[in-house]
């Protein structure tokens, strides 16, 4: 059984953890090798960090964890976009929990929180072509492919990427029996 909350301040390290082995795992040979070998690690612990230090009041974080050991999180920024709404910033489940639909429950509970916090009730997000797993999520939850891009990223490296609206996140939402199961 998985629990979900809000995190805190003092998730920031796991969650960073979480979030760079998860580049490292999809985004090898997309991404900077040098960049995933050597500075990820740091990299996301200086962005956690600095998001929990002086947290934006439209930033949500919910975290998916088996016990003590984290296992998922999503971020979103409340109408981050005039055109699409609130932005999923992040979506992660670790590699040994894949599959056992954490992911599709962390989209429900931002959504709630959408619902709960904004006028506005959609969301885009953005997600690199090769990260097909993802992809099947993203669609499977019935997200509308808004545009494919090349945009540069760290390292000034070009990725393609897709972006993905949901223009009622109610449709996210998930029975609470779903939620526990």
């Amino acid at each position: 059984m998985f629990q979900y909350r809000k995190a805190a301040k003092a998730d920031a390290q796991n969650i960073a953890a979480l979030h760079a082995e998860n580049w490292k795992l999809n985004y090898r040979g997309i991404l900077n090798d040098d960049y995933l070998d050597h500075e990820v690690e740091a990299d996301r612990n200086k962005v956690w960090r600095e998001r929990f230090a002086t947290p934006r009041s439209d930033m949500s974080v919910i975290l998916a964890e088996k016990g003590t050991e984290l296992v998922g999180f999503g971020c979103i920024f409340y109408n981050e976009n005039e055109k699409y709404g609130a932005y999923l910033d992040n979506l992660h489940v670790s590699r040994e929990f894949s599959g056992k639909g954490i992911g599709k429950v962390l989209m429900s509970m931002l959504a709630s929180e959408i619902v709960i916090n904004e006028e506005r009730q959609d969301m885009y997000l953005w997600v690199l072509t090769e990260n097909t797993g993802a992809i099947r999520l993203y669609e499977k939850l019935r997200g509308q492919r808004k545009e494919q891009l090349m945009e540069k990223e760290l390292w000034e490296q070009p990725v393609e990427k897709i972006r993905y609206y949901w223009p009622n996140v109610k449709t996210l939402i998930l029975d609470q029996k779903l939620r526990n199961s």
